[in-house]
């Protein structure tokens, strides 16, 4: 895997419409992807810049396309209407008004400028969200963002960091992903203690990337003995 793991997986047969493959392939069944197929050296693929004419409805990635979005770093939710978490929306609601890191946010209607953006909390079908809105972007659409309870907020950062599609990313890559379909307070110091203790990043950082610690000189500690009389 990109996280240099070794993972087990089953194989299947199966069959494969879309503008860049139309056929029987054997693929390797995963859990937790991000999208439903990942395809790479094919035999008969197309390549990413040539897919197939009036194709519509296409959830296929070829490994040529990941590479070339890798920059742009893909939001941590593929599709908009998709439920992001494992519970349903009732009880989502319901941890969001029994969160007291959350209470402040309910009540909070005004629109607040800060750092080039704005921002603000709107209640949608009886889930809070946080629009924040990029005042240096183009179009200037916001993004809606889950104000996601203390109780859930692990699993947005694994899924985020360390599901088999993630690569464990860095702190900034893994904040970035985060904050492109949610936000609660203290979100980025929850990332960086995050990615600092997840344990595969600890043994696969380079060498190299470790600060180490500067030289320094050490104070020369002299004993006296005396006679005892």
């Amino acid at each position: 895997m990109a996280d240099a793991s070794v993972r087990e997986a089953q194989w299947a047969l199966i069959s494969v419409r879309s503008p860049f493959y139309n056929g029987v392939v054997k693929a390797a069944v995963m859990d937790k992807t991000i999208c439903d197929l990942l395809i790479g050296n094919v035999d008969g693929a197309r390549s990413a810049d040539r897919p197939l004419e009036n194709w519509k409805d296409c959830a296929v990635t070829t490994r040529a396309q990941a590479v070339k979005e890798k920059s742009g770093d893909k939001p941590l939710m593929i599709d908009s209407n998709a439920n992001p978490l494992s519970i349903g929306k009732d009880e989502i609601a319901r941890l969001q008004r029994d969160d007291p890191t959350l209470e402040r946010f309910f009540d909070a209607k005004e629109v607040k400028e800060k750092k080039g953006g704005t921002t603000r909390f709107v209640m949608r079908n009886r889930i809070l969200y946080r629009e924040y809105t990029d005042l240096k972007s183009v179009n200037l659409k916001p993004v809606k963002q889950l104000m996601v309870p203390s109780s859930l907020r692990k699993e947005v950062l694994q899924k985020a960091h360390d599901c088999i599609m993630s690569g464990h990313l860095g702190v900034k890559k893994t904040t970035d992903r985060v904050l492109s379909n949610f936000f609660w307070p203290g979100l980025n110091g929850d990332v960086v203690r995050f990615c600092q203790s997840c344990d595969i990043c600890q043994k696969t950082v380079k060498k190299g990337s470790v600060m180490k610690v500067p030289v320094q000189e050490t104070p020369l500690i002299d004993t006296h003995s005396r006679d005892v009389q």
